[in-house]
């Protein structure tokens, strides 16, 4: 009986946590679970405390922690997504195509709505991953005058024989997730 109360606990801690912690892996939070009703489990026979609120506290820290890694490789998975899109829709960016997604050119120049629509089907925040892909080098940007980063200056388009807003990207030659 007690090894299913302990069952109870962990898998109502699991549910509890998933609420909260929607980046983190079905597998660590049963996990974290566990350490967590272990804890007060410990608590309560070892020390004869029951400080349910300690235990609660250490799994919420720990659920933080993974949920600040999860989000801090978005950029990453972001950028993968992004490499394998453009591959998928590279005829786009050619002369061939009548629609253009952009052109190609000292890297790739996306035009704004493109970039847009891309990240939003992939479940990505756009201005996160701009600001990401510009802090490690992949997306250019300018600075207005009043020190506000612009990520879609304006660029001569010899394709399109005129000068449009895009993003301009450099793709990396590997990803490490940092």
């Amino acid at each position: 009986q007690d090894h299913e109360e302990m069952a109870c606990a962990i898998d109502h801690i699991t549910e509890v946590l998933k609420a909260k912690a929607s980046a983190v892996k079905d597998s660590h939070l049963k996990f974290i679970a566990f350490v967590t009703a272990v804890d007060g489990l410990a608590s309560t026979a070892v020390f004869g405390k029951e400080e349910p609120e300690a235990s609660w506290a250490m799994a919420y820290s720990i659920v933080d922690m993974l949920e600040r890694d999860a989000r801090k490789d978005e950029v990453t998975r972001a950028m993968e997504y992004t490499m394998s899109w453009v591959a998928q829709h590279e005829r786009y960016f050619n002369n061939d195509c009548t629609e253009r997604y952009g052109w190609e050119g000292n890297g790739l120049y996306v035009l704004p709505t493109v970039f847009k629509d891309m990240l939003q089907r992939g479940g990505f925040n756009l201005d996160r991953v701009k600001r990401g892909f510009f802090e490690r080098g992949w997306l250019d940007a300018v600075k207005d005058p009043s020190g506000k980063i612009e990520y879609t200056p304006s660029k001569y388009s010899p394709d399109l024989g005129r000068t449009t807003r895009a993003y301009h990207l450099q793709m990396p030659n590997n990803l490490t997730g940092t």
